[in-house]
């Protein structure tokens, strides 16, 4: 647990260190260059649980809907056709032109 805590540490001097470099190249104060790092890692995060999560429903697609070679370098195939109950989506009608 010790050790836990020595690395904490170390890691939080080691991000202080740069944040205090990157506010004086940038000419802004500790706090501002901490909130862009913080508002950053918030970003980060977010879009690891988004990949993740979208990594998820891929996978499940997968299951559901097989995907095949038919042979090298053919193109990938579903082994089942799509149910018809999805919708295919709606294209508009051109508008006519006026004359």
């Amino acid at each position: 647990m010790l050790e836990d805590d020595d690395s904490t540490n170390s890691e939080i001097r080691y991000i202080t260190i740069e944040l205090m470099k990157i506010a004086t190249q940038k000419g802004v104060t500790f706090e501002e260059a901490s909130r862009e790092f913080l508002k950053n890692a918030v970003f980060l995060k977010r879009l690891i649980e988004i990949t993740e999560s979208t990594d998820q429903i891929s996978r499940v697609l997968a299951s559901r809907f097989p995907i095949e070679k038919e042979g090298p370098g053919q193109q990938l195939q579903l082994k089942e056709s799509i149910p018809e109950r999805i919708p295919k989506p709606r294209r508009s009608k051109p508008k006519p032109k006026k004359q």
